[in-house]
Parts: structure tokens; C-alpha cells; sequence
């Protein structure tokens, strides 16, 4: 590594240093670069929270529609959308010497999608309740796309800027730094959604978009490495889907796990759902919810982060599918003691959620080669498409069974994948933070 500061002859000269990596050299940990990570994930937690997509996107849609479906439906629209172009995002990404623009332009693009959004349901969201679903349905598309353009980049830049044996520490600062500024949300959602429709869900939105826009600065703080030479050239099409067999056959145990873990999704949209439908629970239930989440998230993301830098990902991810296997039985309760063991539930979605988040993380920085970090991550969200039907099927099943179905399904094959994830773990050797590489 070295550091170059450009020069301009016979003119005044302004100091710009750059740091110059050699192929596959690491960066050493620099604070701004670590505080600038958490201040993007932490405002970008903010903004999530504000629409949370496990309370508030459901609890808008069931009002807009009525449907379990179509709350399912708009789910699945978001995994999808955020998996489906990474390959033509990694091709493009991968051989840039900097790669911080493009996730730039993404942020961007995600605040361009909710703001619209937001001024859509304040112009015309009590008249015209299916321009409002259709507005919905493309915006909530160009978000998830926008995820997409961005997910490669940033784990390529992650990568780079911090050392593998910080990764645990700093996935879960991020988590547990946004989950704090998280409670704050929590608290506004529910003064927010006090006031009538539209004002209310219109507001959100706007609100979100402001925060995503802050979250931009932390990548502007980042100082990204650039590579001495471009990490590999861009293939032709034809070259480059051949040589996704390499990392296809490195991370089909992962997508495995995340395939059978995947399971737990079928449930997650619904818990709201139900509280809402099924025992009358009142509009602030929403904001108890989003509370709930943010709370189970932050005690997680501690726990997480102190079993991935002393266990590695696999164990971790053991004990976070126990969690979620456990979860829908908890929630079957709810038939006894009533809507409020629901938000116990939330957060337990709420750690399990941030537990995938830190785990599946690590696990794929373990095994993505650092010159072609963009495209393992995005053969690994191509991998992960069949999860973006889960919350769909769930939908289906809560319209022709019930909730008790669903949750009942949800905890048995999850107690399936708890032995997969067992066996996964048994096979693979156990990381040390010094033997992650890179």
C-alpha cells in the first residue's frame, strides 16, 4: 500500500491523499472510515424504521387493500427487486478502480423513490386509493432496485476499509448505533401515526427520504482505497456468466442455510397483520411494534457480534435459527394471552433479523475473494431469490387456512432447518478472527 497525493504543476497545490492498494492488499482500520460505515448504517436504520417493512409497509398495505396477498405480494416484490439486477451491477462494478459513486447514486435513488412516494399519498392518497396502490407497487420496485445498485458496492467497500478481524465489531456497531437512533423513530411513528391518512403514512415516507439523505454523508466521510490496477478487466457476457461457476460452488452451503433459515419470512409480514385483523389491536399497536423490533435488534446485534468474533458466522447463525424456530410458537400464544405477546414476537423478529443481517454478512466476507467481492455478492442475492416467495406463500396460506396455520407451518420447518444449520456448522471448520483472511 501507499499513498499518492496528486499535483498539479506550477499551480497551487491542494492535498488529496489517496490510498493505493496493491490486488488483494487489506487497508488498515481507519477511524473515519469506521465511524463514517455506522453513521450510513445507523441514519439508513432510521429511515428503514420510519416504513418499517415488517410493520409499517403491511400495516399501510392492509389498509389500502384488505388483502394478506397483497401485503405478501409487495414483500416479495422487494426481495425480488433487490436480487434480480446484481449480476448486471457486479459486471459493471467490479473492474472500478472506485466504486463509491455507484453506491452514491443508489442512495440517491432510494430517496428519490420514497419522497416521491410521500407527496403521491399527500396529493391524492384519500381520492384515488389505486393510483396510490399502483404508485406503491413502482416506487416500492425502484427502491428495491436501488438496494440492488447499491449492495455491491458496499460490500466491495466494506471489504476494503475494514480488516476482517473488525468486521463482527463493526456490523454490529452499525446495527446497534441505528437500533438506538431506531427508538427515537419507534416513538415518532407512533405520534405520527396519531394523525389521520394521509398525513400519516405520507409524512412517514417524506421523513424516511430525509433520513436516507443524511445516511449519504457517512459514505462521502469514507475515503475509498483505489486498486493500483483495475481487480480484473470486464468479461463478455458469455466469459462472465461462465466464470460465475466459482463462486457458485463456494457459497451453495451458505445460500443453503439461507434457503431453510429463509422459512422463518413466511411468518414475519403477518404478526402485524394479525394484530391488526385478528384481535382489533389499536392504530398505536403499530408503533409498539416498530418499538419492539428496534429493542429486540439492539440487544441482538451485542449478542451476534460477540459470537461471530469468538465463534465465527456458523455458530452464530446456529443459535439465530433456534431463535427463529422458536418464534412462531411464541406467537401461537396469542390465541391465550392476546395481541400483546405479539410484540414480544417483534422482538424476537427484531434479533433474528439483525442476527441474519451480522451473520450471513460475515459468513460471505469470509468467503468472497476480495478482487471479486461484487460479484460473489450478487451471486449470492441471485441465490437467495426463492426466499422472496416466502412472505407471498404465507400470504396465501393466511387467506385460505389461517394465522394459526401459518405460524404452526413456519415453527416446523424451521425446526428442519435447525438441524441443516447444525450439520452445516459440524461440517465447516471453525473460524478464528485470524483465520478469515481478508
Amino acid at each position: 500500500m501507499k499513498e499518492r497525493t496528486p499535483t498539479v504543476p506550477g499551480r497551487m497545490t491542494v492535498v488529496r491523499t489517496e490510498i493505493v492498494l496493491k490486488p488483494g492488499e487489506q487497508q488498515p482500520l481507519r477511524r473515519v472510515d469506521f465511524v463514517g460505515g455506522v453513521w450510513h448504517g445507523a441514519f439508513l436504520a432510521v429511515g428503514m424504521t420510519l416504513v418499517d417493512p415488517n410493520a409499517v409497509i403491511p400495516a399501510f398495505v392492509i389498509d389500502l387493500t384488505g388483502s394478506p396477498i397483497w401485503v405478501g405480494g409487495l414483500a416479495a416484490l422487494l426481495a425480488v427487486s433487490a436480487a434480480a439486477p446484481q449480476l448486471l451491477v457486479a459486471r459493471f462494478v467490479e473492474p472500478l478502480k472506485r466504486k463509491r459513486s455507484v453506491l452514491l447514486t443508489a442512495i440517491y435513488l432510494r430517496t428519490a423513490s420514497w419522497a416521491i412516494l410521500g407527496f403521491l399519498i399527500a396529493a391524492v392518497g384519500p381520492d384515488r386509493p389505486k393510483l396510490v396502490l399502483s404508485g406503491l407497487v413502482v416506487l416500492l420496485g425502484l427502491f428495491s432496485v436501488g438496494g440492488a445498485l447499491g449492495g455491491v458496492p458496499y460490500t466491495d467497500i466494506i471489504g476494503k476499509v475494514i480488516p476482517a478481524r473488525r468486521r463482527g465489531a463493526f456490523f454490529a456497531s452499525t446495527q446497534g448505533a441505528g437500533k438506538v437512533l431506531s427508538v427515537g423513530a419507534a416513538v415518532l411513528v407512533g405520534v405520527v401515526l396519531t394523525h389521520a391518512y394521509p398525513t400519516n403514512y405520507a409524512t412517514l415516507f417524506l421523513l424516511s427520504a430525509l433520513s436516507l439523505s443524511i445516511a449519504s454523508l457517512g459514505i462521502w466521510a469514507i475515503r475509498e482505497p483505489v486498486a493500483k490496477e483495475p481487480t480484473c478487466r470486464r468479461l463478455p457476457w458469455g466469459l462472465y456468466l461462465r466464470s460465475l461457476g466459482e463462486p457458485l460452488r463456494a457459497l451453495r452451503g451458505l445460500a443453503l442455510v439461507a434457503w431453510v433459515t429463509g422459512f422463518g419470512l413466511m411468518a414475519v409480514p403477518f404478526y402485524i397483520v394479525a394484530a391488526k385483523q385478528a384481535f382489533g389491536a389499536p392504530p398505536a399497536a403499530t408503533a409498539w411494534f416498530i418499538g419492539a423490533l428496534v429493542a429486540g435488534a439492539l440487544i441482538g446485534s451485542l449478542v451476534w457480534a460477540q459470537l461471530v468474533d469468538r465463534f465465527g458466522s456458523r455458530r452464530m447463525l446456529l443459535v439465530c435459527v433456534i431463535v427463529s424456530a422458536l418464534t412462531p410458537l411464541v406467537a401461537l400464544s396469542a390465541w391465550v394471552v392476546g395481541w400483546p405477546i405479539l410484540v414480544l414476537v417483534a422482538g424476537l423478529v427484531g434479533a433474528t433479523t439483525a442476527g441474519r443481517g451480522v451473520g450471513f454478512s460475515s459468513a460471505l466476507l469470509e468467503i468472497a475473494p476480495a478482487e471479486r467481492r461484487p460479484t460473489y455478492a450478487a451471486t449470492y442475492a441471485l441465490l437467495g431469490l426463492p426466499i422472496a416467495a416466502m412472505p407471498l406463500i404465507g400470504g396465501i396460506i393466511v387467506k385460505w387456512l389461517s394465522f394459526e396455520a401459518l405460524w404452526g407451518l413456519t415453527a416446523l420447518l424451521l425446526a428442519c432447518a435447525v438441524e441443516v444449520v447444525r450439520q452445516w456448522n459440524a461440517a465447516g471448520a471453525r473460524y478464528s478472527p485470524a483465520e478469515r483472511g481478508t
